[in-house]
């Protein structure tokens, strides 16, 4: 009799494929459905899809594991143990396969049955070396040992231990429990930490990457979910082991208090199994978590290599037509902010057309909102402004319009079965119109799918944005699709693109499961809130702070692919709702260092930067170019994913297994190996805490540089949302380009290799292909493995001979080696040329090498041939000393101007054309600390008058400079005030401040690297006591002040660095609105100064005043403390610092024209010094909402849809 759980039952469809049962029949069995009982059993189905009880659990723990070992055999390299289950006809067989050094199958085949055919988890082309594992059947325990771990199966009963190669128990079966015919049950350290087995679904909170307690997460099973999810009967742990389960869905059981690591296949799941298993197929892996994910698509199959263009960035839309796409187009080329891609929704096509939609309208580009579509017009045009395009498809077809006509695509479904089993017709939620879904399990229907598919491809849709392959809800349907529905979608595209081009496969879909990532397919998370966080604005949808963990346990399942609605999709608050500029802002950095780059929002609403004013628009604008600068860093990673299984972003454990502070660490992670990304999740944060693992790291964009295994407290712009902190971690060799406004705009002939050397020998392989075609499976490619160390003497760099028959467009690597000035440089043994500079050695026609600083200090610029058939070896020796200052060439910058026609022209080493309003050029400047510096500008003035442009920093106005007329190249310096990190400076033709510039030629900035006057937020200083941020006083600087000073003990202390030893003035500005003297006692690095007294200007708190004492500072970081004691009388608020080694001549650059309450902070329940302007007879401003909102305009396309508020969350 078979024992519950040893066959995994199909429930829950109507319709059933009968092949899948092994009976021989290919024709889907017919079987009447009522829609309501259909939508009862859905229900029902729904309420059970929770974990198992801790009953039913119990009950299946307890289940009798296996017998004996009564003989054992090897044939062709699988071991085969026949076991006494009490029937002598039928005996259990155990089968082990050792498939390479880590990982091993284990084949359980109760009662001698035939095994059931696999489902689509596991690759069907995996092929594997047979390895020379040692095998001792005469032994108790018997041994399967090879180079990585040992199987040890004990006789009597038959029990598994799996170990690693230095014999350490990794996990093992119990007397009592063990594999068996309703799945595997292991013991494990009660301190492993485990990961995988599911994700996070777009509205369930922030679960967390961690698995040591799954019995937590109730509603959580091995399930493709809907709406973001990722799951699989697949877990692994960083202390060295992983399993794998062949199963059409199940539940995971990991507890850690119990040492329980178990897989129970159940007789239903809520999202219905459409394969069928009677023997236990399951993986074993061992080994760091990267050889482990290796295993891991060694078996279930290997991402293909995307398209490099899918690195950049796309701009996802609802709601639009021909004229508004290509205005978008044309504004994103005018303002050089970098697009590679655009996707439509609903819009690209006759979905459920009145006149068009009944002959396969779901395919068919719709030509009354894109009329050039109706031929290969679109996509020329796109093709010449290298735009991709991505469309929307659904797992559905229109089977009656409107008016209740038949459609022909109904019909030929219909007629061939195509539909999903279980699922009735019903109405769609998006129009009118009566819908089925087809089933893309049947590989007639993929066949189908496609070929009607193929027109949209040659009329320029290049990506497949394929929604709502999870689970359907719409006026009453409410219908699940299986697990492997994803994989299945994918793969009707991937292989009826593969057949019919030899150009690459880019997809997305919104669930993820085993064995979907061989068709070419990413995953987005869903349609996810407009908020900072759950609950924000709605409680039914996830905001930006759950993402991470959503990214992470999805990568942790391996889905290397992962992106996400960048500002957030879903609103449903009774209200239009975009996200704010200070959320918009925050979210375009966090996306611009996921694998997958793109925005979306809801129907009509607009995620083009330029919608969010000034500042978030040179926010966002700056974390593009820097992306886009990392093609080649990142395209290194896409081909390792494909090699490996280990893609782009990694979560901190996969380099850091042993280290208890990473095992559920998710706002930070590693982008690619070399840099520690942990951008800024919280609103209004003037700080977040950051750990940094074993090693040394340097701050990327301000140079600091810290040794690891400690968590630091980093201050961040709360004001201007500039700094997105990163770290490079020692021993890195990133590969870089000039960026450029999409992937392929022009030749990459030079490769910046940027190098931060340490004392141990540290490699990358930098990687190359055409980036769009599938040549690259058969060797035609291009690596060269670089190679780096340092010594007290010197660096050496080696630049590895080229593999692969590509040739590249690559013509030199200038490797960039930070940390020294080289007095001397040898390549292959030759002195080479020394040049004045960075761009002198750019434009040589050969080699050399040239020395300058950077934010890291002194650099070594080399430039070397690529592509070499031989190794190439760079060694440096001695030290030079050179000017402390930064270097940023306008060519190398981004120009823009109101139309692509006025954009000034870029020449090799200069930028001319600042004709017209609004055309400009934007350098980014990396500087240590916040304050004013002195910027240096290269110009020439050709005309016999000054001329003049407008200088903006991270998108504000802040003064216009004059160029006086200049034949040869000559410089004005101007005081700004720049944020701590990266910054970008604007210099820009604004008529309405009488800017002329028509003869003007830009062609460098230069800024030192430390403020000339340093300034420091009190709001970003370290708090003690009651000290507390504010905002109630009027025209604070930064994002608030510090009040308080009321308690002894009260303290501030603020972090400060300066160039060099000396005497320093300290500026202290305070509010002191007590009509009297107020005191504090003022510390320098731990020791006592002096006692400072702060005037008061009356009894007005909105008053500020500035107080001057002078300070001793050691060159350096420095600490400087203001303390409330017994003796002093406190009673002031403190708003800044400023520190500098002359007098400060009051106001500073940064608090010139200061507003109050500039970046709205303030409770607006408080006062405020702003008066609402409107016009003279109109109580309020123009527009609905007084023009107070923070939405962005709406969409000026007309909307052929109209979608009720109640279906917003299931689009």
């Amino acid at each position: 009799m078979m024992k519950k759980g040893m066959k995994q039952v199909c429930v829950s469809m109507a319709v059933l494929p009968l092949v899948w049962l092994n009976l021989g029949i290919t024709q889907p069995l017919e079987v009447q459905v009522n829609a309501e009982e259909t939508k009862e059993n859905e229900t029902a189905k729904t309420e059970a899809a929770q974990q198992l009880s801790k009953e039913e659990y119990a009950k299946l723990s307890a289940e009798e594991g296996l017998g004996n070992v009564i003989d054992a055999s090897v044939t062709d390299n699988v071991i085969t143990l026949k076991i006494d289950n009490g029937d002598e006809d039928q005996d259990d067989y155990l089968e082990i396969s050792p498939l390479a050094n880590n990982l091993l199958k284990v084949n359980l085949r109760p009662r001698n049955i035939e095994n059931s055919e696999s489902t689509p988890m596991i690759d069907p082309n995996a092929t594997f070396t047979a390895i020379g594992a040692t095998i001792d059947l005469e032994s108790d325990p018997m041994i399967i040992s090879t180079d990585e771990c040992t199987l040890e199966i004990s006789k009597n009963p038959a029990r598994m231990t799996f170990k690693d190669k230095d014999g350490k128990t990794l996990l093992s079966e119990s007397a009592d429990g063990g594999i068996f015919d309703g799945g595997v049950r292991f013991k494990r350290g009660a301190s492993d930490h485990v990961y995988g087995a599911y994700g996070i679904s777009f509205g369930e909170g922030d679960l967390g990457m961690e698995r040591d307690n799954t019995a937590a997460d109730s509603g959580k099973t091995a399930q493709a979910g809907q709406q973001g999810n990722a799951g699989g009967p697949f877990m692994w742990s960083t202390a060295g082991y992983g399993l794998l389960v062949d199963s059409d869905g199940g539940y995971p059981y990991s507890v850690a208090d119990e040492e329980k690591l178990e897989f129970y296949y159940g007789d239903t799941i809520v999202e219905g199994r459409r394969y069928v298993k009677e023997n236990v197929e399951m993986y074993l892996m061992s080994g760091e978590p990267e050889a482990i994910m290796s295993s891991y698509a060694d078996v279930t199959g290997h991402t293909p290599m995307m398209p490099k263009w899918s690195l950049g960035f796309s701009n996802f839309e609802w709601g639009t037509d021909e004229a508004e796409f290509r205005k978008n187009i044309d504004t994103y080329r005018a303002k050089g902010i970098p697009i590679d891609a655009f996707a439509f929704d609903y819009d690209w096509k006759f979905y459920g057309d009145p006149v068009h939609g009944a002959d396969y309208g779901e395919f068919a580009w719709n030509t009354e909102n894109f009329p050039s579509a109706a031929d290969a017009t679109l996509k020329t045009d796109m093709d010449e402004l290298g735009v991709k395009m991505i469309g929307i498809t659904k797992p559905r077809v229109v089977t009656n319009l409107e008016d209740g006509t038949p459609t022909q695509q109904g019909k030929d479904a219909e007629a061939n079965g195509y539909w999903y089993p279980g699922q009735a017709p019903y109405e769609d939620y998006a129009f009118p119109v009566t819908v089925r879904s087809i089933d893309p399990y049947n590989a007639e229907e993929r066949d189908w799918w496609w070929s009607h598919s193929e027109d949209a491809l040659d009329k320029g849709i290049v990506g497949w944005w394929n929604d709502e392959t999870d689970k359907v809800s719409s006026n009453g349907a409410d219908y699940w699709f299986g697990n492997f529905s994803t994989g299945f979608t994918s793969q009707a595209m991937y292989e009826g693109q593969r057949e019919y081009t030899n150009e690459r496969v880019w997809q997305t879909g919104r669930t993820y499961y085993p064995g979907a990532q061989r068709y070419s397919t990413s995953t987005w998370s869903g349609d996810i809130g407009v908020q900072w966080k759950k609950g924000e604005v709605v409680d039914w949808a996830n905001g930006m702070q759950e993402q991470p963990s959503t990214m992470l346990s999805t990568i942790n399942l391996g889905q290397t692919k992962w992106g996400m609605d960048t500002g957030g999709f879903n609103a449903n608050s009774g209200q239009v709702l975009n996200p704010n500029p200070e959320l918009y802002s925050r979210w375009m950095e966090f996306s611009s260092l996921v694998p997958v780059f793109r925005t979306h929002g809801n129907d009509n609403q607009q995620r083009q930067p330029w919608f969010y004013g000034g500042t978030a628009e040179e926010v966002a604008k700056s974390s593009m170019n820097w992306r886009y600068s990392m093609i080649p860093y990142m395209y290194a990673y896409e081909r390792q994913a494909y090699e490996s299984g280990v893609g782009l972003v990694q979560p901190l454990i996969f380099d850091n297994p042993t280290d208890e502070n990473v095992v559920d660490l998710t706002d930070e992670w590693m982008f690619g190996d070399g840099i520690l990304a942990a951008p800024v999740l919280e609103e209004g944060a003037g700080s977040r805490d950051i750990y940094l693992p074993a090693g040394t790291w340097i701050d990327y964009n301000r140079g600091d540089v810290y040794e690891g295994n400690q968590t630091i407290s980093y201050e961040v712009n709360d004001e201007d949302w500039t700094d997105v902190p990163m770290f490079v971690k020692q021993g890195a060799i990133m590969p870089m380009q000039q960026p450029q406004n999409y992937v392929g705009e022009s030749a990459v002939e030079t490769v910046y290799l940027d190098t931060f050397a340490s004392d141990d020998n540290t490699s990358f392989t930098h990687y190359d292909d055409d980036g769009k075609s599938f040549d690259y499976e058969n060797e035609t490619y291009l690596k060269q493995k670089m190679t780096t160390s340092k010594t007290t003497d010197g660096t050496t760099f080696t630049v590895g001979a080229k593999e692969g028959s590509y040739q590249a467009d690559t013509e030199n690597y200038i490797v960039k080696l930070h940390g020294n000035a080289a007095e001397s440089v040898q390549v292959n043994g030759a002195d080479s040329k020394l040049y004045d500079d960075l761009s002198a050695l750019e434009n040589a026609d050969g080699g050399g090498y040239a020395v300058s600083s950077d934010i890291y200090g002194a650099v070594t610029y080399v430039k070397v041939p690529a592509q070499a058939t031989a190794d190439t070896v760079i060694t440096t020796t001695g030290s030079a000393s050179v000017v402390q200052t930064g270097t940023y060439e306008m060519e190398n910058g981004s120009s823009f101007a109101n139309t692509v026609a006025d954009k000034p022209v870029s020449e090799n080493t200069y930028v001319d054309g600042y004709d017209t309003d609004g055309a400009g050029s934007t350098v980014y400047a990396n500087v240590k600390d916040s304050g004013d510096y002195n910027v240096d500008l290269t110009y020439k003035n050709t005309s016999t008058e000054n001329q003049s442009l407008s200088i903006f920093v991270n998108g504000e106005y802040v003064k216009q400079t004059t160029l006086k007329p200049a034949a040869e190249w000559t410089i004005a310096s101007e005081a700004l005030p720049l944020s701590a990190g990266k910054n970008s400076i604007t210099y820009k033709v604004v008529t309405d401040t009488g800017d002329k510039a028509d003869q003007v030629q830009l062609d460098k900035v230069n800024v030192g690297f430390t403020p000339t006057i340093a300034k420091v937020e009190a709001e970003e200083a370290d708090l003690s006591g009651t000290l507390a941020v504010a905002t109630d006083h009027w025209f604070y600087s930064g994002a608030g002040f510090v009040g308080g000073f009321g308690t002894a003990g009260d303290e501030i202390k603020f972090t400060v660095d300066v160039p060099a030893d000396g005497e320093y003035v300290l500026n202290t500005r305070t509010a002191n609105g007590t009509g009297m003297p107020q005191t504090l006692d003022l510390y320098t690095n731990g020791e006592y100064n002096s006692r400072v007294t702060f005037p008061s200007e009356g009894e007005n708190w909105n008053i500020w005043s500035d107080t001057e004492k002078a300070v001793d500072l050691k060159a350096g970081t420095n600490k400087i403390t203001f303390l409330m004691d017994g003796a002093t009388t406190g009673n002031i608020s403190m708003d800044r610092i400023l520190v500098s080694a002359a007098p400060v001549e009051s106001p500073v650059q940064s608090e010139v024209n200061l507003l109050d309450n500039g970046g709205f902070e303030r409770d607006a329940s408080g006062t405020t010094n702003w008066v609402e302007s409107h016009p003279d007879g109109q109580e309020k401003a123009y527009g609905v909402d007084s023009g107070s909102g923070v939405n962005p305009q709406r969409s000026v396309a007309k909307a052929r849809i109209s979608i009720f508020q109640e279906h917003m969350s299931k689009h």
